[in-house]
């Protein structure tokens, strides 16, 4: 089989098992879910999903899943103690309806760990993962792509307890994971490259570093918005490269397009923003 039928292939198996995971989804939260995590509105996705709360019926199945997406969302503006709650609602209603809901039950793991991540507590952050991704390689083909959400999230956790060589060994695992089974470019490979120029720059090698962001960014500007806070994060890293190597026009160039996104798109608190803000003033100063 040459190298063109194996990509169709493999392209047409990751259509079917899309739409498959469709099928199962409930059109209300997909459409709370695309609010906030193609549009990144969140003040309007957390209006659709409180209003869910309050029409669903208290034994509803779908409950849990508004929990979930309001989890993700009080992360994504950084209200970590609302967001574990919420968290650990959807994680005490999804209990009842294992091993059924295990995929369920996976993913409101990984989301407890990340949010245990940016409040700084690696250990248990890694404890939850590791936990997260043996009920799914126990559970789920061993193939299965949702395998490589999990490599992902493991990868950072990693990058953030400071434990860059089990980072890097992750994040390729997930990115040999995701040429074996997708040929097409996909938002977790993207989220891959993006933490390996994370670690890569820890490491203190900027050339590889530098490699992976762009690529990040090529990858992210065909599949994002303009206006996306990922696209921001991944301008934000650039000009920090440029900036060590006194670049400071392309330095200058990358911060501002970070700020004219995240301006828009965060919350005025937002930690990301705050660094975007320092990091052009200390720029504006060398001019």
């Amino acid at each position: 089989m040459n190298c063109s039928s194996d990509n169709i292939r493999i392209n047409d198996e990751y259509e079917k098992y899309i739409r498959k995971r469709l099928e199962g989804t409930n059109p209300t939260i997909l459409f709370g879910h695309f609010i906030a995590n193609i549009y990144r509105d969140f003040s309007q996705s957390m209006i659709h999903f409180y209003r869910l709360l309050r029409i669903l019926l208290i034994d509803h199945l779908e409950r849990l899943n508004v929990y979930h997406n309001l989890g993700r969302i009080y992360r994504f503006i950084e209200k970590f103690e609302k967001s574990l709650n919420c968290f650990r609602c959807a994680r005490l209603l999804v209990h009842r309806l294992l091993p059924e809901r295990m995929y369920d039950y996976c993913c409101i793991l990984s989301g407890m760990d990340t949010v245990c991540s940016c409040m700084g507590d690696s250990e248990r952050a890694l404890k939850l993962l590791r936990q997260a991704l043996a009920l799914h390689k126990k559970s789920f083909p061993e193939n299965q792509t949702e395998i490589l959400f999990h490599l992902n999230l493991l990868g950072h956790a990693y990058f953030q307890a400071k434990q860059y060589d089990h980072a890097l060994s992750i994040l390729n695992s997930a990115e040999n994971f995701f040429q074996r089974r997708m040929s097409i470019d996909h938002q977790r490979c993207v989220q891959t490259l993006n933490s390996m120029g994370l670690v890569y720059r820890a490491l203190d090698n900027d050339k590889e570093a530098l490699i992976c962001f762009q690529e990040a960014l090529r990858k992210r500007h065909s599949l994002l918005g303009k206006d996306h806070p990922y696209l921001a994060s991944t301008y934000y890293q650039l000009s920090l490269i440029h900036s060590d190597r006194a670049e400071y026009e392309f330095a200058l160039d990358y911060v501002q397009k970070s700020l004219n996104i995240q301006l828009i798109k965060l919350p005025h608190s937002h930690s990301e923003l705050k660094l975007s803000r320092e990091l052009l003033r200390r720029l504006q100063q060398r001019q």
